[in-house]
């Protein structure tokens, strides 16, 4: 009597993954499905105080208030390089995303790095000349399921990694 029981409950189970007609069963492979994207961008912020306000941003911050400069002007380039691999082939499919973002500083110094923070700064308040960072993530599918682990960017209304500036900040 346990025997029937089990093997009904296992084919119950097991029968939508064999039935479904599946993203993963639409698998070109690992390469085929693969997709990459590079955005370059140049960014240039200029803000001017009037009135007596001043910048009390970056290295600003650590000045006396009547020393700050009452005007800020940063000015950079961004890559952002994102890669995303189709999935292998099979019941569980495997797959691999990342990302490398560059940022590099043309013009922001003499105390004018501003409140945009195109590039980050340094401890004592100095803009970085240049910026990068990579990171990449493992996913897996199973039918239309994915799993993914590692640094992803997620985009979504409630979660999102701001990309308006050079590149999207952590």
């Amino acid at each position: 009597m346990m025997r029937p029981v089990a093997l009904l409950l296992a084919s119950t189970l097991l029968a939508p993954f064999a039935l479904a007609d599946s993203a993963q069963s639409q698998s070109n492979g690992f390469f085929a499905d693969g997709r990459w994207n590079l955005l370059n961008r140049s960014v240039f912020d200029q803000r001017d105080y009037r009135h007596g306000g001043r910048n009390s941003a970056a290295r600003n911050a650590y000045k006396p208030r009547n020393e700050r400069n009452g005007k800020a002007e940063e000015w950079a380039y961004g890559l952002m390089a994102t890669l995303q691999s189709g999935f292998t082939q099979g019941l569980i499919g495997v797959g691999v995303d990342a990302h490398a973002y560059l940022g590099v500083q043309l013009d922001s110094g003499g105390g004018r790095a501003g409140k945009a923070r195109l590039l980050a700064v340094t401890n004592d308040g100095h803009p970085k000349s240049n910026y990068s960072r990579a990171g990449t993530a493992l996913k897996l599918r199973l039918s239309d399921t994915v799993l993914s682990y590692g640094e992803q960017r997620v985009k979504t209304p409630v979660f999102s990694a701001p990309t308006a500036a050079c590149y999207p900040r952590p």
